[in-house]
């Protein structure tokens, strides 16, 4: 359908991709769009990761959550992590202890400190050792 709409389809996943980069929760209209993009198979678990990450930076819990249980089976511990992180920023060291380095945690990681940083600076400062091994 939307191939024979605008006769570009990758332009077109490429804009519904624009359009779902961001920490905020997005308008009910845009469900039919996002509806037509993931039967196409171009929406993957990694952009919805990227949009928990902008979520959390934008400190949207509820979107955090939502959006961690719409990862498949395979990516629910990292999406339950970021959840669990995002509801409490204290759990860093847990969090820095139980998963595996990648670019992903070492953003989220980041993203909290810098919360945790603005919020209480005497945690965070102690804090400092855990985040820099990342």
């Amino acid at each position: 359908m939307l191939n024979r709409a605008t006769g570009k389809p990758k332009e077109a996943w490429n804009g519904a991709n624009n359009i779902w980069l961001n920490g905020y929760f997005l308008l009910e209209s845009c469900s039919k769009l996002f509806g037509f993009w993931d039967q196409a198979g171009e929406n993957s678990p990694l952009a919805t990761i990227e949009r928990i990450l902008l979520a959390v930076k934008e400190s949207s819990i509820a979107l955090v959550n939502y959006l961690s249980k719409q990862l498949p089976a395979e990516y629910q511990t990292i999406g339950n992590a970021l959840s669990a992180l995002q509801d409490n920023s204290v759990i860093l060291p847990d969090f820095a202890r139980n998963v595996s380095f990648t670019d992903l945690t070492r953003q989220a990681m980041q993203i909290v400190f810098a919360y945790l940083a603005r919020t209480d600076v005497g945690n965070a400062c102690s804090l400092i050792p855990i985040v820099a091994k990342a």
